[in-house]
Parts: structure tokens; sequence; C-alpha cells
């Protein structure tokens, strides 16, 4: 009856997991130990060196659950008492024994899931500073903060998302900086989420962001340990995911954006120097061809007469409008960008500027464009990449096109009224309470969590 018993409780776990194929299932000591792990998921090597072996030792009689985890006592075991759990557990990378004569099983955590070794974050390059960056494993991102902060006011918060994936989420900050009550709507919010599954942060960025408008990124994300520090220690919330490398940083500013990994490691004066070059860069990004457009236009006669006239030589074989002209050159040069950043690597870059080049001389022989638009458009493309932050340039490159429109119709004063428009939704924008143009980068006060909470409860 004790081994139909052992048995039949095998065969509930195997029935419950749908007798999955990686299941694995072995006897020990004349069938009065079960042992069963994931193949794939579970350190072979060590399973065989530190529970198999010591296991084959005992004798039926001895084989105690006390006993084997006095044998395993260098590994994590834990006693468990619900055999409902035990597929989770599986699936968790542990190793689960079964006794014939206890109800009882202890679960030991062997867990080995492939991981990519650690290395810079392509798309946060610096000069100076770490070259590590996270991992897809929670773990291995965890160990790169705690080797940065070793201070007992970090605080650690676990939340389990996805009723399929079960996907670990660890919610990051400072006691004594971060304002907690903003750490518990954020907590709450994220314990609310019901998905199926999270393969990426971006879902839950996108969960955390309630606004109906979302044009301008108020959650920053980064690859980096060394930013993800600095950020704390300025009072910020950082949350990482399992399966992701990008850890979502908040609230975040505009000046967040403005900000390279290079700026801590520089003197101060030359941070400045450079966050006012990029400052004035992304103005013209998303200014520059309505600039062009509105004077070549309506208000040529701001444009020296020299230069005048060798525009006016360049276009002279164009056979259509000047801002058909640029949305062409636009259309093409964002062409080139996705191409760029989908070819491999070692391709990639050789495609755009070669395209560029190639396609640039060619339209401008074959009288499709003018060298000036040429010009103008290829710079506004190269000061889109100076703003360091990849999603926070995508979203604002959309800009120019608002501004290209209103300089069609309504020149320099059009052009105006809608940059206008456009800074006073930057200031009217606020990042969980904190104003989205503030002039410090660190989180200060109450107001942002009570700002958070109120904001959370009428919208629910």
């Amino acid at each position: 009856m004790e081994m139909d018993s052992l048995l039949a409780r095998v065969n509930r776990i195997e029935d419950a997991m749908q007798h999955p194929s990686d299941l694995i299932v072995r006897y020990l000591l004349n069938h009065d130990i079960c042992l069963l792990y994931i193949e794939g998921i579970v350190d072979l090597q060590l399973c065989q060196e530190s529970v198999v072996k010591p296991l084959l030792t005992f004798s039926p009689s001895s084989a105690s659950l006390q006993n084997i985890i006095d044998s395993l006592a260098a590994l994590g075991v834990g006693i468990k008492e619900d055999d409902g759990n035990i597929p989770q557990l599986l699936l968790n990378g542990s190793v689960i024994l079964i006794s014939r004569i206890h109800h009882q099983f202890l679960d030991v955590r062997l867990a080995k899931f492939e991981k990519r070794s650690i290395m810079e974050p392509e798309m946060e390059v610096t000069t100076r500073g770490p070259k590590d960056g996270f991992v897809e494993d929670l773990s291995a991102n965890r160990s790169l903060i705690r080797k940065r902060l070793k201070t007992d006011q970090l605080r650690i918060e676990s939340v389990t998302l996805g009723s399929y994936s079960h996907t670990p989420v660890e919610i990051y900050y400072i006691d004594g900086i971060a304002d907690k009550e903003l750490v518990k709507g954020i907590i709450r919010q994220i314990e609310s989420m019901n998905v199926p599954f999270i393969t990426d942060s971006s879902l839950i960025e996108r969960a955390l962001d309630r606004r109906k408008l979302k044009f301008l990124p108020i959650i920053q994300h980064t690859q980096r340990p060394d930013t993800v520090v600095c950020n704390l220690m300025e009072g910020r919330i950082v949350i990482l995911v399992d399966g992701t490398p990008d850890a979502i940083l908040l609230p975040a500013i505009f000046l967040n954006f403005m900000e390279s990994p290079d700026d801590y490691y520089e003197m101060p004066v030359f941070g400045a120097v450079v966050k006012l070059l990029r400052l004035f860069a992304f103005v013209l990004s998303i200014t520059l061809p309505s600039i062009y457009l509105a004077i070549s236009t309506y208000h040529w006669a701001l444009i020296p007469t020299k230069l005048l006239i060798s525009f006016a030589s360049s276009r002279s074989g164009v056979p259509y409008p000047l801002i058909l002209e640029i949305l062409l050159l636009e259309f093409i040069f964002e062409v080139l960008r996705e191409a760029g950043i989908r070819f491999p690597k070692n391709v990639g870059q050789v495609v755009s500027i070669v395209g560029a080049l190639v396609i640039g001389e060619a339209a401008v022989q074959a009288g499709f464009v003018s060298a000036p638009t040429i010009i103008v458009v290829a710079f506004t493309g190269i000061a889109s990449y100076i703003v360091p932050k990849y999603s926070f340039g995508t979203s604002t490159r959309l800009l120019r096109f608002p501004l290209l429109a209103v300089a069609t119709f309504a020149g320099l004063p059009g052009l105006l009224m809608g940059f206008s428009v456009i800074a006073a939704h930057f200031i009217n924008t606020t990042s969980f309470g904190k104003p989205y143009m503030s002039l410090t980068s660190k989180v200060h006060g109450k107001s942002t969590a009570a700002w958070f909470i109120n904001s959370v409860q009428k919208k629910d």
C-alpha cells in the first residue's frame, strides 16, 4: 500500500503537468524515494554529485527526511507539505524528493537557467565608467546592484506576475531617500496587473503610465547598473523584471533623458556644457526643417542674396514643392535609420551610410531633390542621435512633422505658435507628480506620492 501511495503521488504530479517529456522521474533505495526534476533547467552535475550520490549511501530504513536534509546541508533545502505546489516548484528549477513513508517532500533548489555573459550595453556606450551591464537573469542583475550598494538601507520588494509565466519582479528603493508612499502606490499598481504572461518590462511601463496622451516618456529604462545606483541615490524607484535586461526608473523628467552615463564621471563644468549642446541639438532636430521651410517659402528676404541665389539655382530643377521634397527625404532617412538598426551589426552601419551617400547623390543629379534640403534633413537626423536615451529620441522625433505642417501654412509665426504649444505640453506634463521640466533631477517631498495615489484612485 505504501508503494502504491508513492506511485499514486507521482502519477498525480505527472497528470497535473500533462506528462511533459522533459520531466525526469527516478526511483532510489528500492523505490523508497522518488526524485523528480525538469531536464534543462536543473544543474545535473550538481544534482548527481550532491543529491543522488549521498542518497545512495543510505539504507531504506535510515532514509528519513531529517537524515536526508543533514546530508544535503550545503544546498538550499526546504520541507514542504502541499503536493499541489510541486509542479510550480519543478518549473522554477527545483529538484523534488518524495519519500514513501512521509507525506511531506523536500524542495532542493538547483535551478540552472541558461544566460548570456555580462557585457557592456550596446545602446549606452560610454568612454569612462564601468563596462558591465544587466542580463536576462534577475539574480545576476541583483548582484550587480548589491556589488555597488553595500547598505542595509537598500530595500527590495518582490512580486510575481503572469498567470502562465509566473515572472518574478523586484522593486528597489533606498529607505530614507525614496518616498515610501510612492513605493507603496507603485507596488499596489503592479500587483493589480492581471496579465497572462510578462516577457518584457515594457508591459509594466504601460500599466504604470495611466495618461491618455502618452507622447512624452515619463519612465526611463537602462541596462547599466551604475545608472541604476545613481538614480536610487537620487530618490528614484527601480523595477527589475526577470527575463529582460532593461531596468525601469521612475519618476523620470526631461533632464534625465538629456543625461549620459558619462556625465557622472566627467568634470561638472564639462558635463553642463555638453548638456547644453544636447539641448540645443534636440531643439534643432525638431525645428530645423520647419525653419528652413518657413524662411525659404515665406521669409526669403532673411536669406543673404548670394545664398538665396544658390538655393534658387539648386531648386530650379525640382518639380514639386519644398514641403514634399522635405517629406520625401525624411521618409528615406527614416527607412535608412530602421534598416541600419534591423540589419546585422556587421553590415547595418555600412548599409545606412552607403545607402545615404548613393541615394543622396543620385537624387540630386536626377533633380528629385536639392542639395540644401539634403543638408538640412541629414543634419536634423544626425542631431536627433545626440539624445542619449533612444526611447526619448524615438518619441520626440515625430514632433518635427506637426511643426512642418504649421510652417507650410503660416511660416515663422505658425512655427512659433506650434513650438509654443509643444513647450506648453512639456511644462504641463508631470512624471508621477514631479514637474517634467524640473531643473533638478533629484526627487524631493511627499507631493509626488500624494499625486500618484490620488490619480490612481480617481481613475479606479
